[in-house]
């Protein structure tokens, strides 16, 4: 205006305020390429820019001042191109899964929320690059986990179970089973493998329908079967499949152990290790010694009878499943070995003292060199009895081992017992015997007083007992005859 508060000519005039030059700090970045996408995929990115009071900007010309860097499993260079109404448009490509890290600067300086974290995942399943995991070997007669690592066409391992529906992965194996297929939704998927023929087993794994790994088929390594317990079985010669016989004290005992896989196949391994303990009268710790074709030769030597625990475990570094085996633990039975002249012993009342004309007896009880108390008969004892009666005394097996004898003598005095068996006396023998004068001795009727007055009086009743009887029979004669004689003349 002038001086004179009248405007001047042509006011008043239209201004425009543009924006100034984009302010790094307010530009704002949009697009895939700052929040993460599947790797292979081109991941965009729009700039928006700003001035320093916030306006935008809806001009170009500013495309060389905008860099971009992405770091991470590898590194990318983007350059913006400028789409001339203050907004720049840029994109990548990466094949290769991880986490980035992707800065937008203008001038130098970040933009808005630069520098952004960038997950790139792997992209869909891809049949040629997935792979199975696990070593392709095993055992007969036992299951063998699989684990299928999916990936996509770059090689990217999937991390989650999407991209593999149930079903489009399966798995076939030419001389067995495929079992428990699932998914760990995880990108992987597992399933289990069983066999029962030795070899190498071709094993084909489908994506779709299409052999995974770009190989026309796997092949499994299927070994011999390896140690089972559960069909390991102890057994003798005479019993091969019930209970173990037992041994005689001081002899060694024999049995043996047959390892056998899952399949109760023969498992030929010489290396097979056992823990076998017998427990009872004496503990015993029993060897195991390899035969051939699995089978192992176990010795033991019991000294003390009776009955015994026997348990044998499978104990083996390599083995399917160790613990006890199929038919343990056993119960053998240690009996007493022959008698041993030196330990037999004779015993009994009659053994040092009798009566004449008396029945006498002493036993001799047999035990075997260890001790024991020997349970079966067959010894044959000359015993002779020296003295003023001379005899030979009566031998009578009685039980367990145990022998009964006996002997009468008709003179009282000092004898001698001898005991021998083939010709050797046992411990202690002779034996002195003191006979004394029993009470039937020939010099005496043998009758004591009160004996002899039974006597008497039992016969002078006897005779009474009679003499009534005659009377009484008399009487009932007589009676008849006269009924008779009345009957008659009537």
């Amino acid at each position: 205006m002038g001086s004179d508060q009248n405007p001047i000519r042509d006011s008043p005039y239209a201004l425009v305020i543009v924006p100034g030059v984009p302010y790094a700090p307010n530009c704002r970045a949009t697009g895939h390429a700052i929040v993460g996408g599947e790797a292979g995929d081109e991941l965009p990115v729009l700039i928006y820019t700003y001035d320093r009071y916030g306006n935008q900007i809806t001009q170009g010309g500013y495309a060389l001042a905008f860099s971009a860097e992405l770091s991470g499993p590898v590194s990318r260079h983007i350059s913006f191109r400028d789409l001339a109404d203050g907004r720049y448009e840029g994109d990548y490509n990466v094949t290769k899964s991880g986490t980035y890290s992707f800065s937008i600067k203008y001038n130098g300086d970040h933009i808005s929320q630069s520098p952004f974290q960038v997950p790139i995942v792997a992209g869909p399943i891809y049949y040629k690059t997935s792979t199975l995991t696990t070593v392709l070997e095993t055992f007969a007669y036992e299951e063998l986990t699989l684990t299928i690592l999916a990936r996509d066409r770059f090689g990217n391992p999937r991390t989650n179970g999407a991209g593999g529906e149930s079903g489009e992965f399966t798995a076939a194996i030419d001389h067995g089973e495929v079992r428990n297929f699932r998914n760990n939704d995880d990108g992987t998927w597992s399933f289990e493998i069983y066999s029962e023929v030795v070899g190498y087993q071709p094993l084909h794994v489908y994506f779709k329908n299409r052999q995974i790994g770009d190989v026309p088929s796997y092949f499994v390594r299927i070994n011999p079967g390896r140690a089972d317990a559960g069909h390991c079985l102890a057994y003798t010669e005479n019993s091969e499949t019930g209970a173990l016989l037992g041994a005689v004290a001081g002899e060694t005992g024999y049995f043996y152990v047959q390892a056998n896989d899952a399949g109760g196949h023969p498992v030929d391994d010489e290396d097979i290790t056992w823990a076998i303990v017998m427990t009872g009268p004496e503990n015993i710790i029993v060897e195991a010694t390899y035969l051939k074709d699995g089978i192992f030769e176990c010795q033991y030597t019991a000294h003390i009878a009776g009955r015994y625990v026997l348990e044998i475990d499978l104990a083996y570094s390599n083995a399917y499943r160790n613990g006890a085996i199929y038919n343990s633990p056993q119960t053998p039975l240690v009996i007493a070995g022959h008698s041993w002249l030196p330990n037999a012993v004779a015993y009994g009342h009659h053994l040092h003292n009798a009566e004449a004309h008396e029945n006498a007896v002493f036993w001799i009880s047999t035990k075997d060199y260890y001790q024991n108390q020997v349970t079966i008969g067959g010894e044959y004892f000359n015993v002779m009895i020296k003295g003023p009666d001379c005899q030979f005394a009566t031998q009578t097996y009685y039980y367990n081992g145990t022998y009964a004898f006996s002997y009468r003598v008709t003179e009282p005095g000092k004898y001698e017992i001898h005991i021998n068996n083939r010709g050797r006396e046992i411990s202690g023998s002779a034996f002195g015997l003191t006979v004394t004068e029993g009470g039937n001795s020939s010099g005496s009727s043998g009758l004591s007083a009160g004996a002899i007055a039974g006597i008497v009086i039992g016969c002078v009743v006897g005779v009474l007992i009679l003499i009534v009887a005659i009377l009484l029979v008399v009487f009932i004669m007589r009676r008849n005859r006269s009924q008779l004689a009345y009957e008659s003349v009537s």
